[in-house]
């Protein structure tokens, strides 16, 4: 049974036909996935346009004065509420760097460290592949460029928010946080293997972040009275995403060739409240869209993993955040029923984190792609265009069940 299948079962307790499944196949042998068109393998990275996206002005794209400059403070903020979209944008080096030209490499990591720095992941940019003006050398002194941008949301498991801020705990030196792991990879170029082993590094952060999310939610639980399932179920979440961590470290430490470990956590600032709002809030946003989000990407990657060891923890990955996903919907419909006079507050929370359906990437499938895939990892443009089919064809038929019943 699908994940959709699964949660929208629990929240109707069982009494709805489905007339489809999660999803359309994607291939003749799979079962399991959506359909992101593999009919087009080279038209990955398309932009939709090249206006400027927060006035609806589309001046020259090679007019550096015109275009809006990012980044700004509260850029992604602003990207929630609709008011930043994919379009060429002004992006600047510091005045030291020298004002040469770049190729398609030096462009995307000008813009990784110029706007989506090394600690977010709730937005981030990426060139799409589109024509590049500049360098101009500004009146500051600064060299900037006009780039091609588009965006995508990052959900990696249950975050751990602190007031906005999504926290990990980086690369440290923990002991016993990875599985000892053998895996074939004689044929990757070390700079594939170099970004594999990041990727699952990022996702082995993000999963050991997730401990104290759980951590936090359960004292929340405890103070609001919340029934025994709930407490249960989260002290296995805990277990689970122990597990998560050390299987995602173990296999980005096979890729990278030396042992990597998480580092320590930043936890100012993120005590357990007991404020049912705020509990509500955060279960919508860390559980039944980012466990579900989690969930339903790992099921999707898990069948095109070549190696047997990260095809089964994919899927152990798939199964358990699945259960975490319905955790939060069954706190949010247990909440719900206790406090009806906060079903306003939680549709505000869904629509406030609500994903446009239509991906600024074109369909299609890559050469590099389809490599990434067979080693557990999703481009950003194949993630982005998942999730959003995700949480359309998931997480909102699960929230119209949810308020369903709560009428």
């Amino acid at each position: 049974m699908s994940l959709k299948s699964k949660l929208l079962t629990a929240l109707y307790g069982g009494a709805i036909a489905f007339p489809v499944a999660c999803a359309d196949t994607v291939g003749p042998d799979d079962e399991e996935g959506w359909d992101v068109g593999e009919e087009d393998p080279g038209s990955m990275s398309q932009p939709t346009n090249n206006g400027n996206p927060t006035t609806g002005n589309k001046p020259d794209p090679c007019d550096l004065e015109t275009l809006d400059e990012l980044p700004f403070p509260g850029w992604r903020e602003a990207f929630q509420y609709g008011e930043i979209r994919e379009g060429t944008y002004r992006v600047c080096a510091t005045a030291q760097a020298a004002c040469t030209e770049l190729d398609e490499g030096e462009i995307q990591e000008l813009v990784t460290s110029v706007i989506n720095g090394p600690d977010e992941c709730r937005v981030d940019a990426w060139y799409s592949g589109d024509e590049v003006c500049g360098p101009t050398t500004m009146e500051d002194g600064r060299c900037c460029y006009a780039i091609p941008l588009t965006f995508s949301e990052c959900v990696v498991g249950r975050p751990f928010d602190v007031d906005g801020e999504v926290r990990t705990g980086g690369l440290g030196a923990a002991e016993g946080w990875r599985d000892e792991l053998t895996l074939e990879y004689a044929d990757l170029p070390p700079s594939v293997r170099s970004r594999i082993a990041a990727a699952w590094a990022e996702a082995g952060e993000h999963e050991h972040a997730s401990i104290a999310s759980f951590s936090r939610f359960l004292l929340d639980l405890m103070a609001l009275g919340a029934p025994r399932r709930l407490i249960e179920a989260t002290t296995r979440a805990i277990d689970d995403e122990v597990r998560h961590a050390a299987a995602c470290f173990g296999i980005a430490s096979a890729y990278a060739g030396e042992p990597l470990s998480p580092g320590p956590i930043d936890i100012r600032g993120a005590a357990a409240t007991g404020d049912a709002r705020a509990a509500l809030v955060a279960a919508i946003r860390e559980g039944c869209v980012g466990e579900t989000l989690a969930a339903a990407l790992a099921e999707w990657q898990a069948p095109r993993a070549a190696s047997p060891v990260v095809r089964d923890a994919l899927r152990a990955i798939a199964e358990e955040e699945g259960a975490h996903a319905w955790l939060a919907w069954d706190f949010v419909r247990w909440l719900l029923r206790e406090r009806p006079e906060l079903v306003d507050v939680a549709r505000r929370a869904f629509d406030d984190l609500a994903i446009d359906p239509q991906s600024p990437w074109a369909a299609g499938f890559d050469h590099d792609d389809l490599v990434l895939m067979e080693h557990g990892v999703l481009s950003p443009a194949v993630a982005d265009q998942l999730r959003r089919h995700a949480f359309d064809d998931v997480v909102r038929p699960c929230a119209e069940a949810l308020f369903a019943a709560c009428q």
